[in-house]
């Protein structure tokens, strides 16, 4: 038995139109736990937001470091490390990086900084000067 397949009409072919300019790219999601003792990280806000627009949490956080720092405060690599995801919880480099751009990101609404060791940051330091020495801790 043999189908004959020639009258058979194409499908109509047409372009999907992405209107993701329209969409914002850095969403109003409230922190949890905000008041309490238990603030979530700041990994954890940036992965929360990238879920949310089903992106992968490594390139959102690229791309949310391109729309809103200025290019001579991006990382010199053209790629940032996915390690660096943690390091936006710490008192580092890309802590700064991230709250900078979150903080543009969101007008000045969210402080970023409270989710990342920035609170206690003088409670330590690297000569041991600090509250928390080693011999105390």
């Amino acid at each position: 038995m043999r189908l004959d397949l020639s009258n058979i009409i194409a499908a109509p072919v047409s372009r999907l139109l992405s209107y993701d300019y329209n969409f914002p790219y850095f969403l109003k999601i409230p922190i949890q736990g905000v008041g309490t003792g238990n603030v979530e990280a700041l990994s954890s806000y940036l992965s929360r937001q990238a879920e949310l627009l089903s992106e992968w949490s490594h390139p959102y956080t690229q791309r949310l470091l391109k729309a809103y720092l200025d290019p001579a405060e991006l990382p010199k690599e053209k790629q940032i490390p996915s390690y660096g995801m943690h390091a936006c919880n710490g008192i580092g480099v890309m802590q700064a990086r991230f709250s900078k751009a979150i903080r543009e990101a969101s007008k000045n609404k969210i402080d970023p900084d409270l989710m990342t060791l920035k609170p206690i940051e003088f409670l330590t330091d690297f000569n041991n000067h600090g509250l928390m020495r080693d011999a105390l801790c």
